[in-house]
């Protein structure tokens, strides 16, 4: 039997990111512009895309490993699907752990924010 992670909702505004910037586009081109206005409108939802991966830290800080889909709902005030990060996915995505002030802020390379 396998064991299948828990998909929850949750503020996007109390978990932390892990990189000190991110790109403006997503590999798909779609701007985290217009993924924001998206959200805002409601032509997307958070069921519309994958829930982010997060792992904890100190047993009570939520940090994320997906940084713009967590900037994109931060941004447009919706709550966002979580699922829980895996060792691997952590330990193959730790060059990602950029940030220099504990997670609560990204720049936005490109701009467009």
């Amino acid at each position: 039997m396998h064991n299948i992670p828990c998909v929850t909702l949750a503020d996007p505004n109390i978990i932390k990111l892990t990189q000190e910037s991110i790109k403006n586009t997503f590999k798909d081109g779609q701007t985290l512009r217009e993924l924001i206005d998206d959200l805002k409108a409601g032509r997307v939802s958070a069921d519309d895309l994958p829930a982010i991966r997060l792992f904890e830290k100190e047993g009570r800080i939520s940090i994320s490993l997906d940084n713009r889909h967590l900037k994109a709902f931060q941004e447009a005030g919706v709550q966002i699907r979580t699922i829980p990060a895996t060792e691997d996915e952590i330990a193959n995505e730790a060059f990602k752990f950029t940030t220099t002030n504990n997670g609560t802020s990204i720049r936005v390379r490109g701009g467009g924010l």
